[in-house]
């Protein structure tokens, strides 16, 4: 099963190559990081000391990056003698996961191929994999288990739009989480969820959002300078994490409220970096 899944992951990267390609040259993208994610180790991942062992952290990007930083503070204070090394998928997640952790535990998560991630399995020799939210990357789970390594998804959920993906893999997905020793699910739904498709229900334990706990500082720069520009007593609508024709949508009906209240104010937040000039 896991051979057919690892046919299909390289048919759809064939498949998908021109795309990729012309995100490189046009935004940039994929092109940072892409020797590490072909299985090339950083010289800066290298251990300190003899036979390290170490905690890898998995977060995609400045969400998940931002849901972990409290819990790994406290995995540093439990486990001080532990090196912890935090793995990121995008651009904005790399650069956060550099400032809060150190760019020299700091990495971009490779290929869920054997052959591109063996190479961090040997060279780090992690005790503990800990994922957030939803990366259940096969191959990734598979090797942790193969190299003892246990795994803890925290901050756990199941989107309504990727539940009835899950649920129809359910047989392949459910091989595929024996590898988790533990889930720490946001809410009773994604319990649910994650039992359904194939979660142990005695590895499954909702322990609420770590975004709760997240630490932000008040004195942002972007922040600070919203707060300046905008009047105390102004009404605000955020809209973040929008994605390409949703923006047009919402500057439409921003102008039907504006008419109504000449203090509203629209705060607009893509989600990608390269179209903040939409």
């Amino acid at each position: 099963m896991h051979l057919l899944y690892s046919i299909a992951l390289a048919l759809a990267l064939l498949v998908t190559l021109p795309f990729w390609l012309l995100a490189m040259l046009r935004h940039g993208k994929y092109r940072e990081g892409l020797s590490a994610r072909l299985g090339n180790v950083p010289l800066s991942l290298r251990p300190t000391k003899p036979l390290e062992r170490c905690i890898w952290v998995h977060a995609v990007s400045v969400g998940e990056v931002l849901a972990v930083s409290t819990l790994i503070d406290r995995l540093k204070n439990r486990f001080e003698a532990t090196r912890i090394v935090v793995s990121t998928t995008t651009i904005t997640g790399q650069s956060l996961a550099r400032k809060k952790f150190g760019a020299e535990n700091v990495f971009y998560f490779p290929l869920d191929f054997s052959w591109a991630l063996r190479p961090y399995f040997r060279r780090l020799r992690p005790s503990l994999v800990v994922i957030a939210e939803t990366e259940f990357w096969p191959s990734f789970l598979l090797l942790a288990q193969v190299h003892q390594a246990r795994v803890a998804v925290v901050n756990a959920r199941i989107s309504d739009r990727s539940f009835p993906r899950y649920r129809f893999f359910r047989p392949f997905f459910r091989h595929v989480l024996r590898s988790v020793d533990l889930f720490s699910a946001q809410s009773e739904v994604d319990r649910d969820r994650l039992v359904e498709i194939g979660a142990d229900p005695g590895r499954v334990h909702v322990t609420g959002n770590l975004k709760f706990d997240a630490e932000f500082s008040s004195q942002e720069g972007v922040a600070t300078s919203l707060r300046c520009a905008i009047p105390p007593s102004a009404k605000i609508m955020v809209c973040g994490s929008t994605v390409d024709g949703e923006e047009e949508i919402l500057l439409d009906a921003f102008q039907s409220l504006v008419k109504d209240h000449r203090d509203f104010v629209l705060v607009l937040a893509p989600r990608h970096p390269e179209r903040f000039q939409f």
